[in-house]
């Protein structure tokens, strides 16, 4: 089963703009790992939330990309 979340790019900015972001309900993140390139990222609080609310902090989660897909477990680690 495919647990997925859909994030959006951001580009980097300021503290005041990652908390503006946090005030619209948004979640900023950056996505990295091996061989992967350092990804600003931007997910929807609620819907995070009531994800990992449903199917537990330890579960894989797929955030979804601009069309790419990147599998990510509760601590980062690419699985």
């Amino acid at each position: 089963m495919s647990i997925e979340l859909q994030a959006t790019r951001r580009n980097i900015g300021s503290r005041s703009s990652l908390t503006s972001l946090r005030s619209n309900g948004k979640l900023p993140a950056v996505l990295y790992g091996y061989n992967t390139e350092t990804m600003p990222i931007v997910l929807d609080y609620k819907e995070t939330a009531k994800t990992v609310q449903k199917y537990g902090r330890t579960s894989v989660f797929e955030i979804n990309v601009e069309a790419c897909r990147f599998p990510f477990n509760q601590y980062g680690r690419k699985d």
